[in-house]
């Protein structure tokens, strides 16, 4: 006959599997495990980035009204908002660039 696992080895397993259990799995009507639907995250274009920013640098509106205005967590209106600040003189260098090389703008 086999020797028997080590209790400390047993309970290592057990945890694993209650883990694996609770975060990847769930069980539907009929007691089948099923697995979870993962979430997917979340893209923006260009076009929405850009009007969440001007809004939040506007600050007609706090940071809560624009969470929930536009359903974007508020660190990210942030991270969006100094972008925007950070890259503004691009938009303008870009202009004068094309401006000298014979460009109508």
């Amino acid at each position: 006959m086999p020797k028997p696992w080590p209790l400390t080895i047993c309970y290592y397993i057990l945890n694993i599997l209650c883990f694996y259990r609770s975060t990847y799995q769930r069980e539907d009507e009929e007691g089948i495990p099923q697995i979870k639907d993962r979430k997917m995250r979340k893209h923006y274009d260009a076009k929405f980035k850009s009007s969440v920013a001007l809004s939040a640098l506007r600050e007609d509106k706090t940071l809560s009204e624009l969470t929930s205005e536009y359903g974007v967590h508020g660190s990210q209106i942030i991270r969006w908002k100094k972008e925007l600040l950070a890259r503004a003189e691009e938009v303008f260098s870009f202009y004068k660039r094309s401006r000298q090389a014979g460009s109508k703008c």
